[in-house]
């Protein structure tokens, strides 16, 4: 939690994360909550993940 606070002080505008299963998606999103990250993208697979940054 601490580092997505870190990453978005220092300028990261988004996140793509490829999420494999429903607990790390629930993980995730609690994470994202309490650090008030609101900038995360969750995909299915990477490549969908990396075409996200990419546009």
């Amino acid at each position: 939690m601490e580092h997505q606070k870190l990453l978005t002080q220092w300028g990261m505008k988004r996140a793509s994360v490829a999420v494999g299963g429903a607990i790390a998606k629930m993980q995730l999103n609690r994470i994202s909550k309490e650090s008030a990250h609101q900038t995360e993208f969750q995909w299915e697979t990477y490549d969908e993940a990396l075409a996200f940054l990419l546009k």
